[in-house]
């Protein structure tokens, strides 16, 4: 039986990955200037924190990043044991929107981080955290777009989904 790759990886894998692999994506998300995209996304992170004094696993952290399409630097992001919701999503955004210096100082680093600032719009994916009342109203007051994936398209987040491989 003569079959084409992707009918193989069809039948094997199923349609959805079939179609990531061998399908072309059309369109592009771009941004002309800093600050005019901003990514946000979460992802629970390939290590296990443990106890300092007992060695015994805490367990796997959470990590919220901010990041800009057009300079593809991170803005800003949160780290927790807890899983995502809406006090890491805004704890992140205004991470990324705030200067860094004082929270630098207070962790006894000595490094530079001048990035920040209003977001122009932030894409995020459809997570009930990125759908509340609260990020709503903060994005409101200060001027910002808000606009969502499609459902179960992350290529339509892929700045961010590649950075967080």
């Amino acid at each position: 039986l003569n079959i084409s790759k992707i009918e193989a990886m069809r039948r094997r894998e199923g349609k959805s990955i079939a179609d990531q692999e061998f399908t072309p994506n059309d369109g592009q998300i771009t941004a002309d200037y800093p600050l005019a995209i901003v990514q946000i996304d979460h992802t629970l992170l390939d290590l296990i924190l443990v106890d300092d004094d007992s060695r015994m696993p805490i367990g796997r952290p959470w990590i919220t990043v901010a990041f800009d399409v057009c300079t593809r630097v991170v803005l800003g992001f949160y780290l927790s044991l807890d899983p995502p919701g809406a006090l890491s999503a805004g704890i992140c955004l205004s991470r990324a929107i705030l200067k860094k210096d004082g929270w630098l100082a207070k962790l006894g680093q000595k490094a530079e981080w001048p990035c920040w600032g209003i977001p122009a719009c932030i894409h995020m994916d459809n997570a009930k955290e990125f759908r509340g009342e609260m990020l709503k109203r903060a994005c409101e007051q200060y001027g910002i777009e808000t606009h969502w994936r499609p459902v179960a398209r992350p290529n339509w987040g892929g700045h961010i989904e590649r950075y967080m491989l």
